[in-house]
């Protein structure tokens, strides 16, 4: 057992991963892209892809439901729209593409005075850098 735990030890002591948060925000769309992203009742769905050569998990995507009026002048009524925050919980390595699945956070309304529209981005993420013994 002392053994097991020696070697353990040694592999810690070899190669250490770190999490870093690294890339600009100006920089992340080349970095993690979001791709074939449909609009469904229940959410959305698509393709994530990491270009970097590292690692990456914890990426933020927001979502945008925006209300586009059937009468542009409307005033009266506060828009049917929202905003979503999500972490997609996954690990991409180098050059790797994964589905991915979002529900909505609240229900689409019910309603024919307009439509919802989509808008998404990739805000950030969590780069993996190893580094070797010092």
């Amino acid at each position: 057992m002392k053994s097991l735990l020696l070697a353990l030890a040694l592999v810690f002591t070899v190669s250490t991963a770190w999490a870093v948060n690294v890339v600009p925000a100006d920089e992340v769309d080349a970095v993690i892209t979001l791709e074939d992203v449909a609009d469904t009742e229940t959410g959305m769905t698509g393709t994530v892809t990491n270009h970097g050569d590292v690692p990456v998990t914890e990426i933020k995507v927001l979502v945008s439901y925006g209300w586009l009026w059937k009468d542009d002048r409307r005033t009266d009524e506060a828009s049917p729209g929202w905003t979503e925050t999500h972490t997609l919980p996954l690990r991409l390595e180098a050059g790797q593409s994964q589905p991915f699945a979002l529900a909505h956070e609240q229900a689409r309304p019910q309603r024919d005075d307009g439509e919802l529209t989509m808008s998404y981005k990739v805000l950030g993420f969590t780069r993996w850098v190893f580094q070797g013994a010092r």
